[in-house]
């Protein structure tokens, strides 16, 4: 049975987290726990490595890959973690940073290492080459590419693995995104449900096997304030789903249903990371929607 793949980074790794995974079968899922240096990095906070290290071990009864903690942009910092969490006792994956030399890269590939790059994010011309240079160097090696998903780049490369945070992202901006094939995601609002529906979204109501009643309570406006005051519920498939967890769920969907394409045609595991029990919750709640319609 296929599974979905969830990626969750220490800082966001909390107590009912945990708890949520350890209901779940492992033969339902794959974990990849990352340190966080990134958003860290981005919000000026430091990762102790003793901490991290620390959390590693409450991990039990989880069967998951752990990532080293790196240091953003620092190459030298980022390999003197990887050996210190290595000497004591952690089997933690290796991080190749932007900056790096590519001979460090070419002996992780050589010694069949998961390795995950970072510095591939973002738009900016520097991290778009960086990321074309590692695709052609390490094309068919176990390479996860951190917060990467552009379908150019994916269907071209096959990569291994890599992951993306922006399937939780829509409802905070009025958005609901879903796909309807070809390797690329599509968005709406919920002005679209005030004329004729795109055609494309059509298709994706079809394929995924949506009812009726789903569609109209996506065209509510209440279903597009997602406050925790609005107590509106809607039934799916015999469990009881808030009405303001209804856009993310459906986004889920969408990008549940890509991941396993994706998987299927291209051999690339997309990671959808989660920053909330909740999030972690509509992530598996999708994978049984698209199940009990015979889509996964």
């Amino acid at each position: 049975m296929s599974k979905i793949n969830i990626l969750v980074a220490y800082p966001y790794f909390s107590k009912t987290v945990h708890e949520e995974l350890k209901k779940q079968s492992t033969d339902d899922y794959r974990l990849i726990v990352d340190s966080g240096a990134f958003s860290a990095y981005n919000s000026g906070h430091i990762i102790e490595l003793d901490k991290y290290c620390e959390f590693l071990k409450t991990l039990e009864g989880l069967n998951y890959n752990a990532v080293q903690l790196d240091v953003v942009f620092n190459p030298e910092a980022t390999k003197n973690n990887y050996k210190e969490m290595k000497s004591r006792g952690f089997d933690v994956c290796p991080v190749f940073t932007r900056g790096d030399d590519f001979n460090y890269l070419d002996e992780l590939t050589a010694r069949g290492e998961y390795i995950f790059v970072g510095g591939v994010q973002g738009i900016n011309p520097e991290a778009k080459y960086f990321a074309k240079q590692v695709l052609e160097r390490t094309k068919g090696k176990k390479i996860h590419y951190l917060a990467f998903v552009r379908p150019d780049f994916l269907n071209h490369y096959k990569p291994y693995s890599t992951d993306s945070s922006t399937w939780s992202g829509g409802s905070r901006f009025g958005k609901m995104y879903f796909y309807a094939g070809g390797g690329r995601i599509s968005s709406m609002d919920r002005t679209h449900f005030k004329n004729e529906l795109p055609i494309k979204f059509k298709n994706a109501v079809k394929k995924y096997g949506v009812d009726d009643y789903i569609v109209k309570e996506l065209a509510k406006n209440e279903t597009w304030h997602c406050n925790r005051n609005n107590k509106r519920t809607i039934e799916i498939d015999g469990e009881i789903i808030e009405g303001r967890k209804l856009l993310p769920l459906f986004s889920a969907i969408a990008y549940v249903y890509y991941m396993y394409e994706a998987e299927k045609k291209l051999g690339t595991k997309i990671y959808l990371a989660c920053c909330t029990v909740d999030q972690v919750k509509c992530i598996f709640n999708a994978q049984r929607f698209l199940r009990n319609r015979g889509l996964i």
